[in-house]
C-alpha cells in the first residue's frame, strides 16, 4: 500500500501543469498569483510541463481578447468623448477588423519578443529556450492584458500604459526565477528586453492611430447643427 507521501508524489507528477488546463478557473488564478506573489509563481512555471504551443494556444490566445475585445466595445458601442466632435462611435465592423488585426498582430508581437529575448540571452553568452522566452515575455504581459479591460472606457488609455508597467517588474523577476539569467548579466538583458517591448507596442499604438475614423467632419457637421 502506498503512504500518503508516495501517493502525494504521485499525483503531483500526474499533474498536467497550468498549460494543459484550458478553463477560466485556471486562467484567473494564474493571473492572480503573477500579480500577487511573482517569485513563487515563476518558480512553478519552471518546474511545469509546457509546450510553446500549449503556452500560445491556451494562455496568450485566450487572455490576448481582454484588451481588444474591451477596445471593441468602447470604440464602437461607449463612444469617445472628443472636442468640437462630440461623442464619436466607430462602425462596428470598422472596429471589428481592426480589433482582430490588432489582435493577431500582438500576437505576433509577442512571438517576435520572445525571439528577441533569447536572441539577448545569446549574445550575453547564456543559452535560452524559445519555450523559456516565451513564457517570460508572455507572462510579463500579463499587467497589459488584464489592464486592457479598462480600455472598454475611451480615454483611459493613459492609465492602462501605468498599469502595463507592472509588467516591467514581473520581467525582472521572471529573469532571474524563470530563465535564471545570472546577477552580472541580468540588467542588460531586462532592458533589452524591455525596450524591445516599449518600442514594438509604441507601433501598436500607431497602427491603433491609423484606424481611428476621420474627425474633422464630425466637427464640421456639429458647427453646421449649431448654426
Amino acid at each position: 500500500m502506498q503512504t500518503d507521501s508516495s501517493a502525494a508524489s504521485q499525483a503531483e507528477k500526474e499533474d498536467p501543469g497550468f498549460c494543459c488546463k484550458r478553463n477560466v478557473l485556471s486562467l484567473s488564478c494564474r493571473v492572480r498569483d503573477l500579480v500577487m506573489n511573482p517569485r513563487s509563481v515563476w518558480g512553478s512555471i519552471l518546474a511545469e510541463e509546457c509546450s510553446v504551443r500549449d503556452l500560445y494556444s491556451k494562455f496568450v490566445a485566450l487572455i490576448l481578447c481582454l484588451p481588444w475585445v474591451s477596445w471593441l466595445i468602447g470604440k464602437s458601442f461607449v463612444g469617445e468623448h472628443i472636442l468640437f466632435a462630440g461623442v464619436v462611435r466607430w462602425h462596428f465592423l470598422r472596429a471589428f477588423f481592426a480589433a482582430l488585426f490588432l489582435y493577431a498582430f500582438s500576437m505576433l508581437l509577442i512571438y517576435i519578443l520572445a525571439w528577441v529575448a533569447k536572441g539577448l540571452a545569446a549574445a550575453l553568452g547564456l543559452e535560452l529556450s524559445f519555450l523559456r522566452s516565451s513564457q517570460l515575455v508572455s507572462y510579463s504581459l500579463v499587467p497589459a492584458m488584464v489592464g486592457g479591460l479598462l480600455l472598454v472606457v475611451p480615454g483611459l488609455e493613459l492609465i492602462w500604459g501605468l498599469v502595463s508597467f507592472y509588467g516591467a517588474y514581473l520581467l525582472f523577476e521572471g529573469s532571474a526565477s524563470l530563465c535564471l539569467i545570472p546577477a552580472d548579466k541580468r540588467v542588460p538583458f531586462f532592458l533589452g528586453v524591455f525596450f524591445s517591448a516599449l518600442i514594438s507596442f509604441g507601433m501598436l499604438g500607431v497602427l491603433v492611430a491609423t484606424f481611428a475614423p476621420p474627425i474633422v467632419p464630425k466637427i464640421f457637421e456639429n458647427a453646421i447643427g449649431q448654426v
